[in-house]
C-alpha cells in the first residue's frame, strides 16, 4: 500500500523532479571533493555511504537539496554531500531547518546531527521540530558518545558508561527507547532506524536514528 492509496501527500511532491530524458544521477552526483576527515573506523563513514548511494533513487536534483547540520563530528555532513547546505549553530539545525522548509517547499531538507547535538544543547529544538511537524528529514547519528570532544558521555551513553574522562559514578543516560516514548506522546513523528526511502516519503518530521 502506497502513501497515495490511503490519501496522504508524498513529501516530495511540491520539489521539481528531474525532467525527463535528463541523464540518470548517481553516487557521484551527491559526493563533494571535499576531503572527509572522520577518525579512521568511525560510523559515520557508513551512513554517508549510504546517503549518497540513497539520493540519487530520488529523482532529485542537487540543488533541490538542503542538508543543515549544527556541531560536532556528524555536522561536518553537509561538506561531503554536493548539495546546498549550512554547518550552523549547535543544536539550532532542527529550527534553521524548518525555516528552510516553510520558506522553500519545494526543497528536500534534511538535518544532520549527533546525539549530544541533537538530544543535549538541543534538546528543545529538536522537540519544538517535532511538534511543528514540517516536511523535515532528521538524520542522528547515535555514537552514544560526545566523538569530537573525545570521551565525554552524551545523553545516549548506557547508563555506568566509563570513558577517559568520565566515571560510572557521574553518568546519566537518556536512553534511545525514553527519548522515543517522552516524544511520542504529544507530537507526531516517525523514528525509522533503517528507512530513508520510508522517511522520503512523509510530508512530516521523520528521524533516522543511525
Amino acid at each position: 500500500m502506497t502513501l497515495t492509496d490511503i490519501g496522504m501527500p508524498h513529501g516530495l511532491d511540491l520539489v521539481p523532479r528531474l525532467p525527463e530524458g535528463a541523464a540518470p544521477l548517481n553516487r557521484k552526483s551527491f559526493t563533494s571533493d571535499q576531503e572527509v576527515r572522520w577518525c579512521p573506523g568511525c560510523g559515520d563513514y557508513a551512513i554517508l555511504s549510504a546517503v549518497q548511494s540513497f539520493l540519487p533513487e530520488l529523482g532529485v536534483a542537487p540543488e533541490n537539496v538542503v542538508v543543515v547540520s549544527g556541531i560536532g563530528c556528524s555536522s561536518r555532513f553537509p561538506y561531503y554531500v554536493d548539495t546546498y547546505g549550512m554547518h550552523s549553530i549547535h543544536g539550532r539545525a532542527p529550527a534553521i531547518a524548518t525555516g528552510v522548509a516553510v520558506a522553500r517547499p519545494d526543497l528536500s531538507v534534511w538535518v544532520a546531527t549527533g546525539d549530544g547535538d541533537a538530544l543535549s544543547i538541543g534538546g528543545n529544538h529538536l522537540i519544538h521540530a517535532m511538534r511543528r511537524n514540517v516536511n523535515l528529514k532528521i538524520l542522528l547519528f547515535n555514537n552514544e558518545i560526545y566523538g569530537l570532544t573525545k570521551g565525554q558521555y552524551s545523553p545516549t551513553s548506557p547508563t555506568g558508561t566509563v570513558t577517559t574522562i568520565a566515571n560510572a559514578t557521574t553518568a546519566l543516560s537518556v536512553t534511545r527507547t525514553g527519548v522515543r516514548r517522552n516524544a511520542t506522546l504529544p507530537y507526531t513523528y516517525r523514528v525509522r532506524a533503517n528507512g530513508l526511502a520510508g522517511s522520503s516519503a512523509y510530508t512530516s518530521v521523520s528521524v533516522i536514528v543511525n
